[in-house]
């Protein structure tokens, strides 16, 4: 096999490798395939739903916790503040 044929074959798979993940997205967005099938990039290949949201739990005087189905405005300001807060502290560089 000549040098010529061997950097084809060579160009030909980083184009595939480098292609692959977008397909892989597209996949899993369009066909509701599992990411981490199809030698997928796992939680790379994951689209973030538009749906996407948050649910808030709370204590309701000195029971257990349980989910708050509807909190109130203020309720909700506050668990995204603090969200905000938690990932920020936990996204800094070391």
């Amino acid at each position: 096999m000549s040098a010529r044929v061997k950097a084809c074959i060579v160009v030909a798979g980083l184009a595939v490798l480098t292609a692959w993940p977008l397909v892989h997205v597209a996949i899993c967005a369009y066909f509701d395939a599992s990411p981490w099938k199809m030698a997928g990039w796992g939680m790379y290949a994951t689209p973030r739903p538009r749906t996407i949201g948050m649910e808030v739990y709370g204590r309701i005087g000195d029971g257990a916790f349980e989910q708050l189905t509807a909190p109130s405005p203020a309720l909700r300001v506050e668990a995204a503040a603090f969200l905000e807060r938690w990932v920020a502290r936990r996204a800094r560089p070391p």
